[in-house]
C-alpha cells in the first residue's frame, strides 16, 4: 500500500471519530510508519529458520542418496571378485540364469564324484582287511605311486613322524616283504615292519594293540579337529579329494582315522595316499 492511500484511510478513520485531534493523528501516523519499517526490517531474518530447516532436509537426502550408491557399488564389486569365472570374455557377467545352471550342474559333479570315490574306498578298505595288493595296486596312481602318512600331516615335506614311506604300483602289487620305517612317536622309536604288517597292526588297530571300529565317514572334510598334528591334506593337495573313516574312541585321546586321498588323472580318480591320524603317544 502507497503513502497516498494510507493518509486517505486515516482522514476517513479521524474523520469519523471527531473525539481524535491533530496532534493524534501524528502520533498515530508515526507509530504506523514506525511498524512498517520494523516489519521491513525484520521480514528476512524471519526467513532464516526456514531456509535452514529446508537446507538441513535436502542436505540430509543428499548424503543418504550417496552412502546407498556407494553400499550399491561395494555390493556389485564383491559380486564380480567372488565369481570371477562367471564372466564372458568382454568382461560382461554372464545372466543369473547362467549362473544358476553352473552352479547346479557343479554340485550335481561334486555328488557323483563323492559317491564315486565313497564306493571306492569302501573297496579298498574290504581289500586292505583281505591283504589284497594286487587288486589294491590297480587303484594307485600310476606316476605318483602311494604315500603311507605316519601321522595327519600328509604332503609335509618333514613329517611329523619322520619321513612318510612312498611305494609305486609295482611296489604293493608284488609280494613285497621289504621292511620300512613308517613313522616314529614321540619317544622316537621307530617303527619298521613289512607293508601287510603295517596294513594290520596300524592301520586296522590302533598303536598295534587296540581294535578300531570305523564308525564314521565323511567326505573331503575331517570329523575330528584334533589339537594335535594338523591335517595338511589341501594344503600340500589343493585339488585332491579325501573320504575319511573315523573311530570316536572311548576317550577324547583314543580316536582313529583313516584318510584315503585321492586324485584325478585323464578324468579317473586314483590313490595318493592313506594318511593315519591319531594322537600322538
Amino acid at each position: 500500500m502507497d503513502d497516498k492511500k494510507i493518509k486517505e484511510a486515516i482522514d476517513n478513520y479521524i474523520g469519523k471519530e471527531k473525539m481524535y485531534d491533530p496532534a493524534m493523528k501524528e502520533r498515530f501516523l508515526n507509530g504506523l510508519y514506525s511498524n512498517r519499517e520494523k516489519r521491513k526490517k525484520y521480514a528476512p531474518t524471519r526467513l532464516i529458520p526456514s531456509v535452514s530447516l529446508l537446507f538441513l532436509l535436502f542436505g540430509g537426502a543428499f548424503f543418504y542418496y550417496i552412502s546407498v550408491e556407494r553400499e550399491n557399488n561395494e555390493v556389485i564389486n564383491q559380486t564380480h571378485i567372488s565369481h570371477p569365472k562367471l564372466e564372458n570374455s568382454e568382461g560382461s557377467l554372464i545372466p543369473d540364469e547362467e549362473i544358476e545352471k553352473h552352479d547346479r550342474a557343479e554340485n550335481s559333479s561334486e555328488k557323483e564324484i563323492e559317491k564315486k570315490l565313497l564306493a571306492l574306498t569302501e573297496e579298498l578298505f574290504s581289500l586292505l582287511k583281505e591283504s589284497n595288493y594286487e587288486k589294491i595296486a590297480e587303484k594307485v596312481d600310476p606316476e605318483h605311486g602311494v604315500i603311507f602318512a605316519f601321522y595327519a600331516d600328509f604332503g609335509h615335506p618333514d613329517g611329523y613322524g619322520g619321513q612318510y614311506v612312498n611305494l609305486s604300483k609295482k611296489d604293493i602289487s608284488k609280494k613285497n616283504d621289504t621292511k620300512y620305517v613308517w613313522g616314529m612317536d614321540e619317544s622316537e622309536k621307530e617303527f619298521e615292519m613289512s607293508l601287510d604288517e603295517y596294513v594290520q597292526q596300524f592301520l586296522l588297530r590302533r598303536w598295534g594293540w587296540r581294535d578300531v571300529d570305523y564308525s564314521i565317514v565323511t567326505f573331503n572334510e575331517p570329523a575330528e579337529n584334533f589339537a594335535g598334528v594338523i591335517n595338511t591334506v589341501h594344503e600340500f593337495y589343493p585339488d585332491a579329494k579325501y573320504v575319511e573313516y573315523y573311530s570316536p574312541g572311548e576317550t577324547e585321546h583314543l580316536f582313529q582315522s583313516l584318510r584315503f586321498i585321492y586324485q584325478e588323472r585323464d578324468g579317473e580318480w586314483f590313490l595318493i595316499g592313506i594318511a593315519r591320524d591319531v594322537a600322538t603317544v
